[in-house]
């Protein structure tokens, strides 16, 4: 059985970008080729590679590109785009993704999902990879494993888009969450966060939602 992927409709997201879901199924006959240094991999590892390949094709065929099931592979394992469209990756814990646009509404983009971290494993993270005030801002709507997985997932789709532009190397505590705002009261999975790199005054919006037990960040560059 081939991997499935699905369209992932977000409300208040924008429309001109083409966001797919598909679960990374490790027994799933799917017949795209494969890098040299994943072949020997495991069948997860694999399964999540081919996830995201198969969402970023489902993603370009959406925005209609004809020829998206030839979508090349890079040096690095990364796809590479074709002209006039941009996009990317990410996978975690049985899922992947692909968010893709054309380059004439969007310069770049990032993306990024993350199932919700343990305690144990947010609370390793904790200081590397945010601040006390970002903590109290994270923390005001959200239990401390929904804070670092969150944190986590923004500062990683940010990262994606900013990084074409980044002239020196940035870790996690080089971007400030400046701001997280919710949809509403109820809802705070959901919502708009600013974030920034290190001494830079502007900010720039990253969107948020929550996926089953996933986190899931996007961050659109014009």
């Amino acid at each position: 059985m081939t991997m499935q992927a699905r369209a992932l409709q977000v409300a208040n997201w924008p429309d001109a970008i083409a966001i797919t879901l598909a679960d990374c199924d490790p027994q799933a006959d799917d017949r795209q080729p494969l890098p040299a240094p994943l072949r020997r991999a495991s069948p997860r590892r694999r399964s999540e590679f081919l996830g995201g390949r198969r969402s970023a094709q489902e993603s370009l065929r959406r925005l209609g590109y004809a020829n998206a099931a030839t979508l090349a592979i890079g040096t690095d394992r990364a796809p590479v785009w074709p002209a006039a469209y941009t996009g990317s990756i990410s996978h975690s814990e049985g899922l992947a993704m692909a968010a893709v646009a054309a380059t004439s509404a969007y310069r770049a983009i990032g993306v990024d999902i993350q199932a919700r971290l343990s305690t144990p494993r947010a609370s390793t993270l904790s200081m590397r990879i945010a601040g006390a005030d970002e903590w109290r801002r994270a923390s005001r709507s959200h239990s401390f494993e929904d804070a670092a997985t969150l944190i986590w997932t923004l500062k990683e789709s940010f990262y994606k888009a900013i990084s074409a532009r980044l002239r020196r190397s940035i870790g996690f505590l080089d971007i400030e969450v400046a701001g997280i705002d919710a949809i509403d009261a109820i809802d705070a999975q959901a919502g708009i966060a600013r974030l920034r790199v290190d001494g830079c005054v502007d900010t720039t919006a990253v969107l948020f939602t929550r996926y089953r037990e996933h986190a899931i960040a996007l961050c659109a560059i014009r």
